[in-house]
Order: structure tokens, then sequence, then C-alpha cells
């Protein structure tokens, strides 16, 4: 089996199958870790485009890690602002001053 290269048209197979994840009942294998986050297609997949497009409807953004493989993550930081100014009443206030 040839080394997975993220850039690549591929699928990691070998990623997948170490993260416990098999094909589907239609034979569809995912498109992510859901452990590690890990993206098991390449960027040059056809369909990679579809995934990134789900990944950020549901929230989460793909980067490039350290090890030059892809991963996506929920977009953490914003969720813990929106929570930091609703916490602190500071929501209230933006909203406020965005009135005057």
């Amino acid at each position: 089996m040839p080394k997975f290269d993220p850039e690549g048209d591929g699928y990691d197979y070998e990623s997948a199958k170490a993260g416990g994840i098999s094909p589907d009942k239609t034979g569809h294998w995912a498109s992510r870790n859901p452990v590690t986050g890990q993206m098991l297609k390449g960027r040059s997949h056809k369909t990679f485009h579809l995934t990134e497009a789900g990944e950020a409807k549901a929230g989460y953004k793909i980067s490039k890690g350290p090890d030059g493989k892809y991963y996506s993550r929920k977009k953490i930081r914003e969720q813990a602002t929106q929570q930091q100014l609703k916490t602190s009443g500071a929501e209230a206030l933006m909203d406020e001053r965005g009135k005057r």
C-alpha cells in the first residue's frame, strides 16, 4: 500500500483502520477520525471540497498539523469567547453599545 500523501488525492486507510474505522454498510469510509480529528482524505481527493463544506457547517475548522496531516477541530476559541461574554455580562453591554 502506498504511503498516504495529505496533499494527494488518496485516502489514509492505514490511519482509518488504526483508529477503528471501517466502511459503513454502503461501503463509504469516514472522512475524519472522530477521536483524533485527522482528515483521512487527501486535500486533492475528488470529494474533499464536500468534506470541507460539511466540517465548516458543523462548526469545525481544518488546519495542517505539525506532522503534515490535516485535522479538523471545533472552533473552540470563538465558542469560549462567546461563553465568556455571556458569563461576564459583556454581551449585554456590547448589545447596548451597538444600539447607540
